[in-house]
């Protein structure tokens, strides 16, 4: 009795089966705008002229190519669980057998679907709590999902965060949105300038106060192509905004833009932003194997005017360079007793040469209000050492 009561479930849910979940065929969009589903037949035929088309009700149909937009073809995978499908019994067993099924075969929706049915069947089924990404957490059953909520993190963008780390994060993508609406007005705003309606673009542009469009007027000014007149606009916007991003980029035109108008309107705005960080980043370029930068660096030190950097400004006083130098085959020799001569010979030498950088000297005065040993490090160095040790004062009184 039990093996007949077995059997007849068994076919019923075959049936209900292949009634509720039919086996899915490939899709064929027509170019009239409906569509047909079917087995491919003619699948290798290249190149295409026509699809033959077999019918979930047996028969078969011809679409010329013309015919057809575009064909959707169901993976092979998914059609052989559609047919699998109506042959499993609804049990614990008959659900995990298809989940490993579907497992091995990347159907990984279908898997989950099957796991989820388990847990309805027999919610402490180990397998498929851990298929469905559950942990046991002192004893108990849990997703990790779940977990973390119960921990108060917050999930983002496939994160899980802290509350307070969401405000930063949440700041920083409205920051970026911003940035980008800037970019696209100003993108505009300049195209419009020299054109009708130009003035209107110009003093728009002029107007802009927000910090968020920094980056984009940055942009701007650092293109090869820009006039020197917009350059200067620039400048001032920055100067205006005062961000870090600003900031670093009049930085950047105070030493290393080759026109020396561009140079020092930058550095005039700089002066009003003068910090420790501003100071130290430029101290750095002291340091560059360039003696024009160090030149042009040290021109800057020397308007924000910061006793500090005293030593950095004295190691810089004369720097060493390599410099190549084509002798046209006649290469320079030395003698022991230092007089020199030319041999024939040789080609492109590479020489060590000392230079007197003339901007670090005029800082190094300018901040210590004209003193001047020239480029004689030792004597600056004497001086400084002195100046900064305390003076002894003997506050005895005569007797």
């Amino acid at each position: 009795m039990g093996i007949i009561r077995n059997t007849l479930v068994g076919a019923v849910w075959i049936a209900l089966g292949a009634i509720v979940v039919p086996v899915r065929a490939d899709l064929f969009l027509l170019s009239t705008g409906g569509q047909i589903e079917g087995d491919l037949v003619n699948r290798e035929e290249t190149p295409r002229q026509q699809y033959i088309v077999k019918l979930p009700t047996g028969g078969e149909i011809t679409l010329a190519k013309k015919q057809v937009a575009s064909v959707v073809v169901q993976n092979e995978a998914q059609k052989r669980y559609e047919e699998l499908l109506p042959k499993m019994p609804p049990t614990v067993e008959g659900h995990w057998k298809m989940a490993e099924w579907c497992r091995e075969r990347s159907l990984e929706s279908n898997r989950e679907s099957h796991l989820r049915e388990i847990l309805k069947l027999d919610p402490v089924h180990e397998g498929a709590r851990l298929g469905l990404g559950y942990t046991k957490i002192n004893g108990e059953w849990t997703t990790t999902d779940d977990y973390f909520r119960s921990l108060g993190y917050v999930k983002h963008g496939g994160k899980w965060r802290l509350p307070q780390e969401m405000e930063k994060v949440t700041a920083q993508e409205k920051w970026r949105t911003e940035e980008l609406e800037w970019k696209n007005k100003v993108k505009i705003l300049r195209g419009k300038i020299g054109r009708k309606g130009g003035d209107r673009a110009l003093e728009d542009l002029r107007s802009i106060r927000d910090p968020a469009a920094t980056a984009p007027i940055v942009q701007l000014l650092e293109a090869k192509d820009e006039t020197r007149e917009m350059k200067f606009v620039y400048l001032d916007i920055l100067g205006r905004l005062g961000t870090t991003g600003a900031i670093n980029a009049l930085a950047k035109r105070a030493i290393y833009d080759d026109d020396s108008g561009v140079r020092e309107k930058s550095i005039d705005l700089l002066e009003k932003y003068k910090s420790n960080q501003l100071v130290n980043s430029i101290v750095k370029r002291l340091k560059e194997d360039n003696n024009v930068v160090i030149n042009r660096a040290a021109a800057v030190l020397g308007r924000l005017g910061d006793a500090s950097i005293t030593p950095a400004l004295i190691d810089a006083l004369v720097t060493r360079h390599k410099q190549t130098i084509d002798t046209g085959g006649v290469s320079p020799q030395f003698s022991s007793d230092g007089g020199a001569g030319l041999s024939m010979g040789g080609g492109p030498k590479v020489l060590q040469q000392d230079l007197q950088n003339e901007q670090v000297l005029a800082a190094l005065s300018t901040i210590h209000g004209g003193t001047s040993f020239g480029y004689d490090k030792a004597a600056w160095k004497r001086w400084w050492a002195e100046s900064q040790t305390p003076r002894i004062v003997d506050l005895r009184r005569d007797k």
